[in-house]
């Protein structure tokens, strides 16, 4: 593994968000690919894959706050570290992540657009002590939650498409923590 983070790492290096070739931004690119997040690679949402996320969210829609409430219980219970990051009440976090879902569902066909925006929210959370390994607890407790609310409407399809956005999500937070 080591030779193939090396050889994606010169193909990054100097692009946007890997401008330095400091050790901070080095370390920061392995976790990515620990995690499974090479940035550069191929983790484009296809047309079927948006679609599946816009109906699925869709159906969603009057359980968002519950399904949202299960998502924190879930990641508490994978790391408890994490609930001490939250100052914020939970159900107006949980508001706020019901909004930052919907934006980026409205904005499936043109994600490139949100690029910006969430490379400032990647700041701001790391700014607050969030690391890559967070982004990864995140997507699995997203994913577990939307599994549970959407009962048995969650096919494999569903959750492949849910990761994969998360993963493309991530990858541009993550960029912008620096």
């Amino acid at each position: 593994m080591a030779a193939g983070v090396k050889t994606a790492w010169d193909k990054v290096r100097g692009k946007p968000g890997w401008q330095s070739s400091s050790e901070k931004d080095y370390m920061r690119f392995v976790a990515l690919c620990r995690a499974g997040k090479t940035p550069g690679s191929n983790h484009r949402v296809t047309r079927e894959e948006k679609q599946l996320v816009q109906h699925s969210f869709e159906a969603l829609h009057d359980v968002a706050q519950p399904m949202v409430m299960l998502f924190y219980g879930r990641l508490f219970e994978l790391d408890p570290s994490l609930r001490g990051m939250f100052k914020t009440p939970m159900k107006e976090q949980a508001g706020k992540l019901v909004a930052t879902l919907q934006v980026v569902v409205d904005c499936l066909d043109n994600l490139e657009t949100l690029k910006p925006k969430l490379r400032e929210l990647g700041k701001h959370h790391g700014d607050l002590g969030v690391e890559a390994r967070h982004y990864a607890l995140v997507e699995q407790a997203l994913v577990w939650a939307i599994t549970r609310a959407l009962e048995g409407g969650c096919s494999a399809a569903i959750r492949e498409a849910w990761q994969k956005l998360l993963r493309t999500i991530s990858g541009e937070m993550m960029a912008g923590a620096g």
